[in-house]
């Protein structure tokens, strides 16, 4: 008789031991369920997406553990999209909408649905949910011959990559921060306003390219032109003031050889001399003009400065790429 008390008493502790986990689980569920019925959303979706992730990976539960499991990511999901209602901002909803939106993806893709149907309701509210938040299409292109380090910020969002070429991001609606840096030159930022559902196209260029640059020592075709339109009104010049020496030796021989003067002939006399003198004044002043400018364009051909070696900035961007290399590829953060 006394042994068969025994014998019940281990089989009722050893009972009591094997469900503890499940009552102590239950207790814990009660909670997070208290702060979802005292308005507490927010809390009560830590409350029990914390409980899913103290549960081991679903290939070493049971079929009751993955059914509480599930349970949990689907209230937790259940709770944010509930506190979505508090947040006044569109940018703070969606956010929360994608937190429900990874934690019933990791209810799936963990496989924690016994039934088809399951999946089937758990992939209907993933579709609602994506549409409610409504994703962009970011798409970077770059024209450089190097790989630049983008830094993409954004509200509750943090991403680092490698542009090459062109890159494609899906993000929420709002308003992001881009910081494109190449080696050897300032970082070019941007803040960008994505709007629902759209397509976003942002194109970079390393600072460094631009309009063709002239060979190394060669003037550009400026300083040439200077130099020609000197030339020229230097040439110029130098044509007036002969055209005004040989009408003022005209009118020298004509007064030399001329007795009495008429009226006509010494009107006609005056008017030569007044030309001459004028086409020797704008002779000087193109001359002037002309030489000044000739010599500007000279000096401009001259003092041109060289183009950089090619073999200087090749080693500065292998530098740079080594070091970027050092980075993670791409991360993000939802804290």
């Amino acid at each position: 008789m006394i042994r068969l008390f025994v014998w019940v008493g281990c089989l009722f502790v050893g009972t009591y031991f094997l469900m503890l986990p499940v009552v102590w689980a239950e207790e814990d569920s009660k909670a997070c369920s208290r702060l979802f019925q005292q308005k507490e959303a927010l809390r009560a979706g830590d409350c029990f997406a914390q409980l899913a992730e103290k549960m081991p990976a679903s290939a070493q539960l049971d079929a009751l553990q993955k059914r509480q499991k599930g349970l949990y990511l689907q209230y937790a999901a259940k709770a944010y999209v509930a506190h979505t209602k508090e947040e006044p901002l569109a940018q703070k909803q969606s956010y929360f909408y994608e937190k429900a939106v990874l934690l019933l993806r990791r209810y799936l893709d963990e496989k924690l649905c016994l039934q088809a149907y399951q999946c089937r309701s758990i992939q209907g509210l993933l579709y609602e949910y994506e549409k409610r938040i409504g994703y962009a299409t970011l798409v970077l292109l770059d024209d450089s011959p190097t790989s630049p380090q983008v830094e993409l910020s954004g509200y509750r969002v943090e991403r680092r990559f490698l542009l090459n070429k062109k890159h494609t991001e899906k993000l929420r609606p709002g308003t992001y921060t881009l910081r494109v840096l190449y080696g050897g030159a300032a970082p070019i930022e941007r803040v960008i306003l994505l709007k629902r559902e759209t397509d976003h196209a942002e194109r970079f260029s390393s600072p460094s390219q631009g309009p063709p640059k002239t060979a190394v020592g060669s003037a550009p075709w400026a300083a040439w032109l200077v130099f020609g339109v000197g030339a020229a009104s230097l040439a110029g010049g130098i044509v007036l003031l002969g055209a005004s020496l040989s009408m003022d030796g005209d009118v020298g021989a004509k007064l030399e050889n001329a007795g009495d003067l008429t009226v006509t002939q010494s009107r006609e006399i005056g008017n030569t001399y007044a030309t001459a003198r004028g086409l020797n004044t704008g002779g000087w002043v193109a001359v002037g003009v002309g030489a000044a400018v000739a010599v500007g364009g000279i000096l401009w051909v001259i003092l041109a400065p060289k183009g950089p070696k090619a073999s200087g900035v090749a080693q500065k961007q292998r530098s740079f790429e080594m070091e970027r290399a050092k980075t993670s590829d791409s991360s993000i953060l939802f804290p």
